[in-house]
């Protein structure tokens, strides 16, 4: 985490929420261990107003993505998490499990050149649909739109499933659209 961005949520009230660049602080000071038994290790904070902090544990900030949010916030639709046993997987959404502490967790699988969605049932405790890594809205809008071309070919070879073709075609656009619109925005203004 040297260098990262981080939110700051630890035992000095009045700091709580602001945005900190955290860098490794070495140090012999024993920190204690985190609630998985690893060395909670010790954090520099700087903050834009120029505080700092030293000797910050790790359980005290929480790393934020690009887009403002905390990277490990609850996953949306393209999103990548993590399912054990299987690795990182895109996340697409989840439902209730048969019991309070389990869920439908819902993915997309690619088998060659063709997506699908699978599911896994997991444990709340040791798999939450929280985001691993940062995706650019570019790229989950391209992933979605990947999708939606391989349901769009998968029911054009189907004549009976015209409706579900038409939507498909038309989910297809909007997101294509929405590319689009990502794309201007990022050239700037006049471009």
């Amino acid at each position: 985490m040297a260098g990262s961005p981080v939110r700051y949520h630890g035992s000095i009230t009045e700091l709580h929420g602001l945005a900190f660049t955290a860098t490794v602080h070495d140090c012999d000071d024993d920190h204690g261990q985190d609630i998985t038994g690893r060395d909670e290790g010790c954090h520099t904070l700087i903050g834009e107003a120029g505080q700092s902090l030293t000797h910050v544990r790790r359980s005290s900030i929480t790393s934020i993505a690009s887009d403002g949010d905390d990277l490990h916030r609850a996953a949306r639709d393209g999103d990548w998490i993590h399912l054990p046993n299987l690795g990182e997987v895109r996340f697409a959404y989840q439902e209730s499990g048969p019991t309070r502490r389990t869920r439908w967790i819902h993915y997309y699988a690619c088998a060659g050149r063709r997506g699908s969605i699978s599911t896994r049932l997991v444990s709340i405790y040791s798999a939450a649909a929280t985001r691993t890594r940062y995706t650019t809205p570019q790229e989950r809008h391209a992933w979605q739109l990947c999708m939606a071309l391989d349901e769009l070919a998968d029911t054009y070879a189907h004549p009976h499933q015209r409706r579900i073709f038409e939507e498909q075609a038309d989910l297809v656009e909007r997101l294509t659209q929405q590319q689009e619109l990502n794309a201007a925005d990022a050239a700037g203004p006049g471009r």
